[in-house]
């Protein structure tokens, strides 16, 4: 008769491994729950289930969730400045995480240059003001027009 295990190899095993470690994947303490406190809040619906579950898929991408908290830092601080802190113009956090929101540019510009159709309107109301000046300068009153 043949032998029916002829290829069986020993293997010796350690009587005290160490303790199981899950992979970094599997760690509920990979800044999550930092990253959750950081976003900026909103009025309407923010689920952390879903939000925690696309963070998840973006670390184990390769992205480090260290630029994750960074661009989320920089986010609320965007949304305070712009007054869309608790509204519902935040983004959820879902949608920022699988839209690599991280990766935008967040910094505040004080400078900015409006778009043409307000800069045209900002002149024509900066003109009706030097209008008014040149009028109070004079002494003279003002006249009110009424167009029609």
């Amino acid at each position: 008769l043949k032998d029916p295990l002829p290829n069986l190899v020993t293997v010796e095993v350690n009587p005290n491994p160490p303790p199981y470690s899950p992979p970094a994947l599997e760690r509920p303490d990979l800044g999550f729950g930092e990253i959750w406190e950081a976003y900026p809040r909103r009025q309407g619906g923010n689920s952390r289930k879903n939000a925690e579950a696309s963070f998840r898929k973006a670390i184990k991408s390769g992205v480090d969730a260290a630029a994750i908290l960074d661009g989320v830092r920089a986010y609320a601080e965007h949304c305070d400045a712009t007054g869309k802190t608790r509204t519902e113009f935040v983004k959820t956090t879902e949608a920022w995480l699988n839209g690599r929101f991280w990766e935008s540019d967040w910094s505040i510009s004080l400078s900015r240059p409006a778009p043409p159709h307000r800069q045209a309107r900002r002149n024509t109301a900066l003109e009706g003001l030097e209008e008014l000046e040149r009028r109070f300068a004079n002494n003279a009153p003002p006249t009110l027009r009424i167009a029609g």
